[in-house]
């Protein structure tokens, strides 16, 4: 029904029907592809089709709308918890960086670029988060 609906354009009645007059009973329909006939106008079943299906269509719309905002959601607190643990590592790692250098610094005033302190510097985190992977595993 839905198909020969389909080609309903504008006022025109669908492919196939027909408008019948009689004194007695008014206007009413004959669908020639089933050979029946009907009191309802066909273009107002169609009509009401199509707002069905544009409720449904926006009632699946408005629903994945929601969810895309709440994912949205998360994915922007996930943002401000990843910025905020980077700030929190940023600082650590400049205060230990000062700490460090303040350390070296009564021995050397060029200490703090000195490549052998650096690398073992580096040595140390990383025996360091290796440690702390071991220890969660």
């Amino acid at each position: 029904m839905v198909s020969r609906m389909a080609y309903c354009i504008g006022d025109e009645l669908p492919v196939g029907w027909e408008e019948v007059y009689d004194p007695s009973v008014g206007a009413y329909y004959v669908d020639h592809n089933t050979k029946s006939t009907q009191l309802e106008d066909p273009r107002v079943q169609w009509q009401r089709e199509q707002q069905h299906m544009l409720e449904d269509y926006l009632q699946v719309a408005q629903e994945a709308l929601s969810a895309q905002r709440q994912i949205y959601q998360v994915k922007e607190q996930r943002l401000e918890l990843a910025q905020h643990e980077y700030q929190q590592l940023h600082q650590s790692w400049r205060d230990k960086s000062t700490s460090q250098t303040s350390l070296n610094s009564r021995s050397s005033s060029s200490s703090k670029y000195d490549p052998e302190i650096l690398k073992a510097e580096i040595v140390t985190a990383k025996s360091g988060e290796v440690e702390e992977d071991l220890a969660f595993m």
